[in-house]
């Protein structure tokens, strides 16, 4: 049976950083970030339901008559929108990656 000294701390959190020895507490990402992700988030929201509606619309419209191409786009072309949107986000208020 070992013999553990309680009262010594691991030697592994001398090196490694962590939350318990980590005295900057740097969070990656401040107040400011979150709340215009929030607002952001909110405008597009309601930006993106006023113009979905007439999108599908001239959408549907232009599948009539365009018989070959129009019926892809009306697929495609939300799905487009929202990955664009997805992507625009990750891009934007993901902390960069700093270099040591």
């Amino acid at each position: 049976m070992r013999n553990f000294r309680l009262n010594r701390p691991h030697m592994a959190y001398a090196h490694e950083p962590s939350l318990r020895t980590d005295i900057a507490g740097d969070p990656g990402m401040n107040v400011g970030h979150w709340v215009g992700l929030v607002i952001g988030a909110m405008v597009l929201l309601i930006v993106v339901a006023a113009l979905f509606t007439p999108l599908q619309n001239a959408l549907a419209s232009y599948a009539g008559n365009e018989t070959t191409f129009g019926p892809i786009l009306q697929t495609v072309v939300p799905i487009l929108i929202g990955t664009g949107i997805l992507l625009a986000f990750v891009f934007g208020f993901l902390p960069k990656v700093r270099g040591k």
